[in-house]
């Protein structure tokens, strides 16, 4: 047995299997790959698993010391504690997966144009202004009347009222 068939038997991930015997997860992803085991990885395997590694990465099971128990203990904690994470992973995923095929797809909104319309108003003897060219000569106003027959703007701004010629 190699390292990578005892993790994949214990079902856990590089990091998980790593952390359980005190190393990193690309540490074990070398040693899954051919690199020889140091010694305090080998024994580290022996005390948390009970398993004796071989020069040839073979493993053998060995009797577990008492004085391992405890690090066995919190290996499958951490192993459980892996197993549980992950399979909360997936259900949050399908969950959000889920809400996104339920809810309506949303299309962008229709950009508006900003640009204005330009109005022209035109006076009976042949003259014409833009509502702009009102409101220029006209302050802050609430209300704007155009009377093309006076040839006035007539304008209310809360309790006053004027009047302004246009041609």
């Amino acid at each position: 047995m190699t390292i990578k068939e005892l993790r994949t038997e214990k079902k856990l991930t590089q990091k998980a299997f790593g952390e359980s015997i005190g190393i990193s997860g690309p540490a074990v992803a070398q040693y899954e790959k051919g690199t020889k085991p140091s010694d305090k990885v080998i024994k580290a395997v022996k005390d948390v698993y009970g398993v004796d590694l071989t020069l040839e990465g073979a493993a053998q099971k060995a009797e577990p010391e008492k004085k391992a128990a405890p690090k066995k203990a919190a290996a499958k904690k951490a192993a459980e504690t892996a197993v549980e994470e992950k399979a909360s992973e997936k259900k949050t995923k399908k969950t959000a997966a889920a809400k996104a095929s339920a809810e309506p797809e949303k299309k962008p909104a229709a950009k508006k144009t900003t640009a204005k319309p330009v109005v022209y108003i035109q006076s009976a003897m042949g003259g014409s202004i833009t509502v702009e060219d009102i409101l220029a000569r006209m302050d802050n106003v609430d209300t704007v009347y155009v009377k093309v027959e006076e040839n006035k703007a007539y304008w209310v701004k809360g309790n006053e009222a004027g009047s302004v010629d246009l041609w």
